[in-house]
């Protein structure tokens, strides 16, 4: 199973919402998917949604998306999008 690579947007500017947007075909049934955004590699605590509404605490930092995928019978997998 192949991770799905995700991106994001001007990760830069406060109180922009940033949406997660996969570019690559639907993953298999019973695959479970789970987003965690991050600042600067560090878990947002409760941003775990596909949208995240950067706030002061973002400003000049690196915000990412980390999206890991999980299916029985197979290693999980994760990856992060650009900063």
């Amino acid at each position: 199973m192949t991770v799905p690579t995700p991106y994001v947007g001007y990760p830069w500017v406060t109180s922009l919402v940033l949406n997660l947007a996969i570019e690559q075909p639907v993953l298999p049934a019973n695959t479970k998917v789970s987003n965690q955004w991050l600042r600067n590699d560090v878990p947002i605590r409760g941003a775990v949604g596909a949208r995240y509404r950067t706030a002061t605490a973002d400003s000049k930092k690196a915000v990412r998306l980390n999206v890991r995928c999980s299916r029985a019978g197979y290693a999980t997998e994760s990856t992060n999008s650009n900063a």
